[in-house]
């Protein structure tokens, strides 16, 4: 049993490090496709599309790996433009939910 638990966390960990590696080569192309949305404000759906993690059909995976491109985007903005790309905040009509802004 803990060599199969093992063997799954390896393959996640490989599976997470492609992921990272694949956002790394694809940022700038994907940060010129969030920027073509600027001023606006949009739900977690919008924003998945957005960044082509919607097809996933687990809400709370999906929730991952916004989070982490989020983070990630906004390092690698950052470090170009001095600031960050994506601001979230609550929705002032449901704060069950948040918002994401585009800045550019």
């Amino acid at each position: 049993m803990a060599d199969c638990l093992g063997h799954e966390s390896t393959a996640h960990t490989i599976k997470y490090l492609n992921f990272v590696e694949n956002l790394q080569e694809s940022s700038l192309i994907l940060i010129s496709r969030i920027t073509e949305a600027t001023g606006q404000a949009m739900n977690s759906d919008e924003l998945d599309m957005l960044i082509g993690i919607n097809d996933d059909p687990n809400p709370d995976s999906r929730r991952v790996k916004r989070s982490r491109i989020i983070q990630d985007l906004n390092t690698e903005y950052k470090q170009l433009e001095g600031k960050v790309l994506i601001t979230r905040q609550k929705d002032p009509k449901d704060k069950r939910y948040m918002l994401y802004h585009i800045e550019k």
